[in-house]
């Protein structure tokens, strides 16, 4: 068949007139990206499956998910940060990298983007630049006590008769420590041969001792106090070298790695553990099947800092805003999309990580589930410390894990671990 001229002509006109109308659509709709790190594969899961719904629900939104290994990331990110290129929406931990390129402008604020009453006060807090909110925490990775049941039971020791039986006091720990001993159980799990394992007690006794805001002020130098001159620093340092005499931690705890130390707690061997969350998926791949289990709150330190008694060390996993995205209202609606109930309940259920959206929290007080007590103790908390590998200078890090073994076994004094971390800051 042979098409007149005008045929044609009339078939050209529509089609170009089509694909210009679908140019159109594609150049309206935001094409946002976003840059994650694959914590594990339900949390890969989780975010893919998230993406698709809004997506499906967003027509005039495109949003695409990148995955980098932890050793790529940083590096990517602050390459990304420098020359204006970071992608629309990021994670980063909550801490002073994403802070100072949100006062730079390189990140945007969220303050009035999300609305604070929707998370736990201490994840806000925690994620805010003087009251205002920079980043969004998706949840909080805390460190605390996981206790063998069986082995408590054995030794004679009844949480439920603690004056708070979700944290005692340090006479409390310390006699439910000397019980394990006596019934012939290793009372603590523990291992300083990897440094930031040994440095967790460091931190945890700085806080009940000093406070949050004595861990900042000797960061950041603050009326020129020091970690050899802050008080809290000082006890903790003394704390933890009285707690390697003790008798509590297994023989040649020094060459201990963290995941041999996780391994004496899942294999049944120790009373207690002080660890994160993510030994939560070791005691499922590795304890037996009847192994009972439970947590609770670093102990309470009389005659510490009032306000640091019920605090737990924790480090936030965040998404901040780009201060440079081309679709920052596209941004904004992905990072909503986040606080909604439905959003987070089935993130907590699926990755299994402690939510801080306080519907979640709310809506599963009851259940018998650990994640969910562990959310409620980090929201119960009056404060959030930060993990310093996400708040402190690295050299400073590397130099107290280096030499927290010499602290714990008497061959570094406390004085001379906490001039060492001067000496790291250029003090």
């Amino acid at each position: 068949m042979v098409l007149s001229r005008r045929i044609l002509l009339a078939c050209t006109v529509v089609a170009g007139l089509v694909a210009s109308s679908f140019s159109a659509i594609a150049a309206d709709k935001a094409n946002i990206t976003v840059w994650l790190i694959p914590i594990s594969e339900p949390y890969v899961n989780w975010w893919n499956n998230h993406i698709a719904k809004f997506n499906a629900a967003n027509p005039d939104i495109e949003v695409t998910a990148e995955f980098f290994t932890n050793d790529a990331y940083g590096p990517k990110v602050t390459a990304a940060l420098a020359a204006g290129t970071i992608a629309d929406v990021i994670s980063l931990p909550a801490g002073p990298q994403g802070f100072e390129a949100v006062r730079q402008g390189k990140l945007h604020s969220l303050e009035g983007i999300l609305d604070k009453s929707l998370i736990t006060a201490p994840s806000a807090e925690a994620c805010s630049i003087d009251g205002k909110l920079a980043c969004l925490p998706l949840y909080v990775a805390a460190h605390y006590f996981f206790y063998n049941k069986a082995h408590f039971e054995t030794a004679g020791i009844d949480v439920a008769n603690w004056a708070d039986p979700g944290q005692p006091t340090w006479a409390e720990f310390e006699d439910a420590a000397n019980k394990l001993k006596e019934a012939g159980i290793l009372p603590i799990a523990h291992g300083t041969a990897d440094g930031w394992a040994g440095a967790m007690y460091f931190w945890a006794f700085q806080d009940r001792f000093g406070g949050l805001k004595e861990y900042q002020d000797a960061v950041n130098g603050v009326d020129g106090l020091t970690y050899s001159t802050a008080p809290g620093f000082i006890k903790a340092a003394e704390a933890v070298a009285e707690f390697g005499k003790s008798g509590w931690l297994p023989l040649g705890y020094t060459g201990i790695g963290g995941g041999q130390k996780d391994t004496l707690f899942t294999g049944v061997r120790a009373g207690v553990t002080y660890q994160g969350p993510w030994l939560l998926g070791r005691v499922e791949a590795e304890a037996p099947e009847d192994f009972r289990f439970g947590p609770f709150k670093f102990p309470k330190i009389e005659g510490g800092d009032p306000d640091s008694q019920t605090s737990m060390v924790g480090g936030f996993n965040s998404i901040y805003m780009s201060g440079t995205s081309k679709h920052p209202e596209a941004a904004a609606k992905l990072l909503q999309s986040y606080v909604e109930h439905e959003a987070g309940l089935s993130f907590t259920e699926q990755t299994q990580n402690p939510t801080i959206i306080n519907s979640v929290i709310e809506a599963t007080k009851d259940a018998d589930n650990i994640v969910a007590e562990v959310a409620g103790m980090v929201a119960s908390s009056s404060h959030v410390y930060p993990f310093w590998d996400n708040y402190v200078s690295p050299v400073i890090v590397e130099e107290s894990w280096r030499l927290i073994s010499g602290l714990y076994d008497g061959s570094v004094t406390p004085a001379d671990y906490l001039a060492a971390l001067d000496k790291a800051a250029g003090r």
